[in-house]
């Protein structure tokens, strides 16, 4: 299986560069002003996990949004997700077996679709053709994310990142701008 895996990839790579993201309810927004957050990431173990917990709690916290949604992607079966990954009310995950055949999303994701979210943040800095699949059907205000994705049509946001930046790293570009009451 994992020999389709590259085709797979280029499969949805394609696919996704022909859909497009709709901009009609496209807003600039900070954290002063946002209710709903939504992180997007790739699960990689349960140190990542941990990170993503605590950069939510910290937009909490910090700025006072009300709800901060995580949406993470494991790359393996379902049978082999790890036991700290639960669907949650303010966390939920998918695996490759919620994936079609060109790496879309279309299952365990209908509840994250019905949301509106101010801002959606693509904490990635790899290519991931799942999370722009998302990216770009997600009901967000802004998208925000870093160059390294290779999504910046999907993005209203970007941040550019040295190739080997730390997740720490790009939560601190992304506290820094998005946390400015200035900007809007």
């Amino acid at each position: 299986m994992p020999i389709l895996d590259p085709l797979k990839e280029k499969a949805g790579s394609f696919y996704l560069r022909k859909s497009k993201r709709s901009l009609e309810q496209t807003s600039g927004s900070n954290f002063q002003v946002a209710n709903n957050v939504l992180l997007l990431y790739v699960c990689r173990d349960e140190q990542h996990y941990k990170e993503v917990k605590q950069i939510a709690r910290s937009i909490q916290e910090d700025f006072g949004v009300k709800r901060v949604y995580r949406f993470a992607y494991w790359e393996g079966p379902a049978k082999q997700a790890p036991q700290f990954l639960t669907n949650r009310l303010d966390s939920t995950f998918i695996t490759k077996d919620d994936l079609n055949w060109h790496m879309k999303p279309v299952k365990n994701i209908t509840d994250l679709m019905e949301h509106r979210f101010d801002i959606q943040i693509n904490l990635e800095q790899k290519p991931c053709t799942a999370l722009s699949y998302i990216m770009r059907e997600a009901n967000s205000g802004m998208s925000v994310g870093c160059n390294a994705i290779n999504d910046n049509e999907a993005l209203d946001f970007v941040l550019e990142l040295a190739p080997d930046s730390t997740l720490k790293a790009f939560w601190s570009q992304v506290h820094l701008y998005l946390g400015n009451n200035v900007i809007r």
